[in-house]
């Protein structure tokens, strides 16, 4: 099975952001679209302004945005979606005001996958420490990973400076904090369950920007002719079957 990295196409990119919020946009405001999440989306309901569409490029299926990392898509690309494998998500209506027209789009919010969606040993991720040593490591279990996350949420602050103590004395502890504190960068490798793959066309993983998609999703979408979008195939998900 080939899996796919979904990315706004280069000839869109090259124009910059398509939409942006507008300047009076609230962001602490009861409904702010900033305060949706993995566990409240399905009741919540953001508020969107209209999106004025100031962009050179004619305007596209999905829209390139910085405000969020949803995906804001067309009634096309909705339509198409139908049949395929998504997580738990949730449509909410959007207008686009496009050449003094108001175009109806979609803001999609899909659920994140847990590790749990991950199979450990078998995935690997590069980690870096407060010196920028960086290094390639593979949890031996998913219980290793979250006890590698839960140090690294509490290892943010660095020792306080004490008077009392000489300021070599103080400089060697600041510097044995940052050589042993690490952080998840990127993921290098997955090993995902084939049957929780057989479960998803688009899926996003934890500690990781990207969106991916199957094979399948990718030649529906060609099919349908949806613009805007680019599909980089990546080696980065692997299954039991071939492993």
């Amino acid at each position: 099975m080939k899996y796919y990295i979904l990315e706004i196409s280069e000839e869109v990119s090259n124009f910059g952001f398509q939409i942006n919020l507008p300047d009076y946009y609230e962001y602490d405001i009861k409904n702010s679209l900033y305060k949706i999440n993995d566990e409240n989306f399905k009741e919540y309901t953001p508020f969107f302004p209209i999106f004025n569409y100031k962009h050179l490029f004619p305007i596209t299926d999905i829209i390139k945005h910085v405000f969020t990392r949803k995906l804001i898509i067309s009634n096309l690309f909705k339509d198409s979606l139908k049949g395929l494998n998504l997580p738990e998500h949730k449509l909410y209506p959007v207008t686009i005001n496009y050449n003094t027209q108001n175009l109806e789009y979609n803001f999609l919010y899909f659920k994140g996958e847990s590790p749990s969606f991950i199979t450990f040993p078998g995935s690997k991720y590069i980690i870096s420490n407060g010196l920028g040593e960086k290094k390639e490591i593979e949890f031996k279990s998913i219980y290793e990973y979250y006890q590698f996350i839960d140090i690294e949420k509490n290892s943010y602050s660095e020792p306080a400076e004490n008077d009392g103590m000489p300021k070599i004395g103080a400089l060697k502890e600041i510097l044995n904090h940052k050589k042993n504190t690490w952080r998840i960068v990127r993921p290098t490798e997955y090993l995902i369950k084939k049957e929780n793959l057989m479960t998803r066309d688009l899926f996003k993983l934890p500690r990781d920007i990207n969106i991916y998609v199957s094979e399948r999703f990718v030649e529906k979408m060609n099919i349908r002719g949806i613009t805007g979008l680019d599909f980089k195939l990546t080696g980065k998900i692997k299954n039991d079957y071939y492993h």
